[in-house]
């Protein structure tokens, strides 16, 4: 809003910025902005949200959690706005004794640039946002993408040690909620679809 536009403003005006410095700067100051309350308590035919949970361990390195999210297929080919919107948090055990003191950190893995929706990230700087026990991610796009119906989102969500003192045996819990929405103003549905090919999936598992 207004406040990010006055600070990047200051932020551009200053001798010797790098290009990187004023992500890095407002992201302390001013977040992901203010919370939209409507958008936590449904979904609408534009907006879907899927949400998964689990445990990892420091052990589980090469088998990371990976959640597949199914892609509606009516935006495939079509310039469309679209957001996709990811947040990831956990509980870490705390070692008070190093400056870094969580022991766990989960993360998802860069979904700039993947390989069926192209979304960049327009103003937030992505190893800020992985400093805490909460990962929080908004990417943007509006170009035609290339994938087809039964194509997936794959989103993967790992474990590492940070500071000293992880044990292999400590399972740590963690929730994901992932977000795909369009222009509301849209006439597709993507709930729909989405929802039609998760209990797909399911009939098939069953």
């Amino acid at each position: 809003g207004e406040a990010q536009n006055l600070l990047t403003g200051v932020m551009n005006s200053l001798p010797g910025r790098f290009g990187a410095t004023p992500k890095r700067m407002l992201f302390p100051y001013v977040g992901y902005g203010c919370v939209d309350s409507e958008k936590i308590l449904y979904c609408t035919d534009q907006r879907v949200t899927l949400i998964g949970f689990g445990e990892l361990s420091k052990k589980d390195k090469e088998s990371a959690h990976l959640y597949k999210f199914p892609l509606p297929p009516s935006i495939a080919a079509t310039r469309i706005d679209k957001k996709l919107v990811i947040t990831l948090g956990w509980l870490s055990p705390i070692n008070f004794n190093t400056s870094k003191y969580r022991k766990a950190h989960i993360f998802f893995e860069n979904m700039q640039h993947n390989s069926h929706i192209n979304v960049t990230r327009p103003m937030y700087d992505y190893d800020a946002a992985q400093k805490g026990t909460l990962q929080h991610d908004i990417l943007t796009g509006g170009n035609a993408d290339a994938f087809i119906d039964g194509d997936m989102l794959e989103i993967k969500v790992n474990c590492r040690a940070d500071a000293s003192g992880l044990s292999t045996k400590e399972k740590i819990a963690y929730g994901i909620c992932v977000t795909l929405e369009i222009q509301e103003n849209q006439e597709t549905k993507i709930y729909e679809e989405v929802q039609m090919r998760l209990q797909q999936r399911i009939r098939q598992k069953t």
